[in-house]
């Protein structure tokens, strides 16, 4: 019979980890170490090397680097047996951890235990127990887990930082060094500043590429920070942790100053939408794309180049009349047009007025909110007093109908109240505006003086296009449409400002113009009629075909 010190000494290895939820643990890298070595030696390991996973989450296997190598390892035969300082260290979701055991026994002979001799799958014996250990760190984590989410919760409600990252261009400033009274507030950090004159000059007509040379910040960086909302308006942290039934949790944390108004913010982010879908500036060849779409069937014209020959057609969809038409002829008949406008100032003047807000609409929006915030108010008071009657012994199942429906009601008001104050907001009063527009048209009329628009930048251009349309046109439902009647090319405009004339192959035209030419038109037949019975060529009363 062969002696106990005949068996081989098994290798052993140790696997050490600290938690990526705040050290709560208090249990360092060196004391896993001590304690696994301490294990090995008692139970005969020669102990080979550690694997070390710092601030490391033991929810899941990816991003523990050191834990993947170590099944690599295991995979080649390089030891026996994985030693853990406790088994909440192998991992903290209880199926984890049995599975990854059963995984390296099954497959590798390797076998799990930890050093408080608390999981051991060495014998089948301790099946229930290894269980039992594993779901208690499954427990640990999801209490852990709770306990942290809830305190960031609060931190956010109040106002405070709730996690190690902070909202773009904005940071914390404590009152106290120690941070014991709880108390500070949120600035605008030297990045925030950078990126308030980025979006200013973004609006204003510049790329992201070229404002990065100058800011050093990528484009890419920018667009993340619009489409998270995190610039403009109140600032909303979400929470999620699944586990424990936090899905998308929005908390509005007060305190956190906007980087830009509302107003910029929805400009920008309409602009980005807009040159996400229609506007690559790197393709500078098509001006209208983007701003042209078919009036027959609603579809936007996108410019294209076949071997040098350059036009605008469909995407491809449901069948119309129209095919294509070529890139001079759409682009020379709007753009004279539109740059004639903007010169003739007796037509642009009449066009802005038409199209400013009168004192009656902002009366009326204004009238509208106080109307809503009424009913706000009486929702919420009949909310109350059910409230008020369930605790004073009404049955539940008598008033939950009610309840429910009147919490949908204040449910929708909100929403609608917000939409009104949001609007009412943003919109200018009439001087404002005109003001606006008249400066507009100054500052385009000093970039144009004695200067033709096919020799302007194609940005200069898609700028000008913006100031007419807006910055996302397909959003707004203003553009340039464009159909074939007859023959002809039919061209008419909807925009920020009132076009009194459509195109029709290239000439303006409107209903008031096809009006007078027609009384014009009858008046010279008439007296061309009364010329005629005059020289006795056709006889009185006959008409002249």
């Amino acid at each position: 019979m062969a002696n106990e010190s005949d068996k081989p000494t098994l290798r052993a290895v140790g696997y050490c980890r600290t938690s990526g939820e705040g050290q709560r643990d208090n249990t360092s890298i060196d004391t896993q170490k001590k304690d696994i070595g301490l294990f090995c030696e008692r139970e005969g390991y020669m102990l080979t090397r550690f694997y070390v996973d710092e601030c490391k989450t033991g929810k899941q296997i990816a991003g523990r680097d050191e834990f993947q190598q170590m099944l690599k390892d295991a995979a080649n035969d390089h030891f026996e047996v994985v030693v853990a300082w406790d088994i909440s260290r192998f991992a903290r979701d209880g199926l984890d951890i049995m599975n990854n055991a059963d995984a390296l026994k099954r497959l590798y002979g390797v076998v799990t235990v930890d050093a408080k001799n608390q999981f051991d799958n060495r014998q089948h014996g301790k099946v229930f127990t290894n269980y039992v250990w594993a779901g208690l760190a499954e427990q640990e984590r999801l209490t852990i887990l709770e306990r942290t989410m809830k305190g960031r919760i609060r931190n956010a409600e109040k106002g405070l930082p709730w996690c190690g990252t902070r909202p773009p261009g904005r940071t914390f400033v404590w009152k106290n060094r120690d941070r014991k009274s709880r108390q500070g507030k949120w600035v605008i950090t030297e990045q925030g500043r950078r990126l308030q004159e980025i979006f200013r000059r973004y609006v204003a007509g510049e790329s992201l590429r070229d404002l990065e040379k100058e800011y050093h910040i990528k484009p890419q960086e920018v667009t993340r920070i619009v489409r998270e909302n995190c610039v403009s308006g109140t600032y909303e942290a979400t929470f999620n942790a699944p586990d424990i039934g936090i899905e998308n949790y929005k908390v509005q944390v007060p305190g956190i100053p906007e980087l830009i108004s509302s107003e910029l913010g929805r400009r920008v982010r309409d602009r980005m939408e807009h040159r996400r879908c229609w506007n690559r500036e790197s393709i500078e060849r098509h001006h209208l794309t983007g701003f042209v779409c078919c009036s027959d069937c609603g579809r936007p014209l996108v410019g294209h180049t076949d071997k040098g020959y350059m036009y605008y057609r469909h995407k491809k969809g449901p069948a119309c009349s129209f095919s294509s038409i070529h890139h001079d002829t759409l682009e020379r008949q709007v753009l004279d047009y539109l740059y004639g406008f903007i010169h003739d100032e007796p037509t642009y003047v009449k066009a802005v007025q038409a199209a400013l807000p009168n004192d009656d609409d902002r009366s009326a929006l204004e009238k509208d909110v106080r109307e809503t915030e009424k009913r706000v108010a009486r929702n919420g008071k009949r909310i109350d007093n059910l409230a008020n009657a369930i605790a004073n012994g009404v049955k539940l199942s008598s008033v939950v109908g009610k309840l429910r429906s009147l919490e949908q009601e204040k449910e929708t008001l909100s929403i609608r109240l917000k939409e009104l104050q949001e609007t009412l907001v943003t919109m200018p009063t009439r001087q404002q505006a005109e003001q606006d527009a008249m400066w507009t048209r100054f500052w385009i009329m000093q970039e144009l003086r004695q200067r033709d628009w096919t020799k302007l930048p194609f940005r200069e251009v898609r700028n000008f296009l913006r100031f007419l349309f807006g910055d996302n046109p397909r959003k707004s439902g203003y553009g340039i449409f464009l159909s074939r009647k007859d023959g002809y090319w039919h061209i008419e405009f909807k925009g920020c400002v009132e076009f009194d004339h459509a195109l029709v192959n290239g000439r303006a035209s409107s209903e008031l113009f096809q009006l007078q030419a027609d009384v014009e038109n009858e008046a010279l037949r008439r007296e061309f009629q009364q010329l005629l019975e005059a020289r006795h060529i056709i006889e009185p009363g006959r008409c002249y075909a």
